[in-house]
């Protein structure tokens, strides 16, 4: 399986040289059998067509995404101690089937610590990303930390919003009024977050020095907000985690970094198959 993945890996490259068009990838040997079943032999050549075929893209996309991040971040012992945390709480959810389950899934205990350590070296390259384009993402999410306490009906939320104005814990006032959703807890908003549009409208407008306001909701709820900061400057490590952590940034930062390493993918086949599945991917035509 390995030395199958690796022949598959050699059509795509991260490289400056320009490739043919259309070109399709071909093995010398491709006539060379790899296993004989009965009367039945199978190819190296076949081989190769049906993995490009079942699993082609997403292993040249695994497969870039290694040789970035190992460009561009270094494993620390902090990684390698969290992989072998992980593995170890793999091992004993699993038991005795856990070495059956990974050949189900054709893989080795080796090479589920690898994917550990390299969804922790993804990890940080994406944080990585947001810190050397910290202030084109602030002018684009416009982080937020605030308070967004929602309640089920004014009464509560205005009684909630008196406490608030004399000291109360916002974790207590929410335990006392049932708020539905709430934890009592600050959180970076951003323009990602679903918000009532109401709230988003007042957060985006307050200033810390506002202090605690009761806003009627579009949804039929009642909120009590406060903004606690919103210079990004001057939380700048919450707004990296925050950013970092949106759905869409692990994405827009590997595009990035292959478009940094000039990923070209030089079989056509190849190239159609990961434009249909990862199209973000697909850095080499542009400027």
């Amino acid at each position: 399986m390995k030395k199958t993945l690796s022949i598959l890996a050699a059509v795509i490259a991260l490289s400056s040289l320009t490739g043919c068009t259309d070109a399709v990838a071909k093995l010398k040997d491709k006539n060379s059998v790899l296993m004989t079943v009965g009367k039945t032999s199978i190819t190296k050549g076949q081989v190769y067509t049906m993995m490009s075929t079942a699993s082609g893209a997403y292993t040249a996309v695994t497969d870039a995404s290694e040789t970035v991040a190992a460009a561009e971040v270094e494993v620390t012992d902090d990684m390698k101690t969290q992989a072998e945390s992980t593995l170890n709480y793999y091992k004993n959810a699993y038991g005795d089937s856990f070495a059956t389950t990974l050949a189900q899934n054709n893989m080795t205990e080796d090479d589920l610590y690898n994917n550990l350590i390299l969804s922790s070296q993804i990890d940080a390259l994406t944080k990585q990303y947001v810190t050397e384009n910290f202030d084109d993402l602030v002018s684009q999410y416009t982080p937020i930390k605030a308070y967004v306490l929602d309640f089920g009906s004014q009464d509560n939320a205005n009684a909630a919003l008196a406490d608030l104005k004399n000291g109360k814990e916002p974790t207590a006032v929410v335990t006392e009024y049932s708020a539905s959703t709430s934890t009592g807890v600050t959180q970076i908003y951003t323009t990602s977050s679903t918000l009532d549009s109401e709230v988003r409208a007042v957060i985006t407008s307050a200033a810390p020095a506002d202090g605690w306001s009761m806003v009627p909701g579009t949804d039929g709820k009642y909120y009590v907000v406060e903004v606690v900061e919103n210079d990004a400057s001057n939380m700048k490590d919450e707004v990296i985690t925050a950013l970092a952590g949106l759905s869409d940034m692990s994405t827009t930062a590997e595009e990035a970094y292959f478009k940094k390493y000039k990923f070209h993918i030089y079989d056509k086949p190849l190239y159609d198959a990961v434009m249909e599945s990862y199209p973000n991917y697909i850095v080499q035509n542009q400027k």
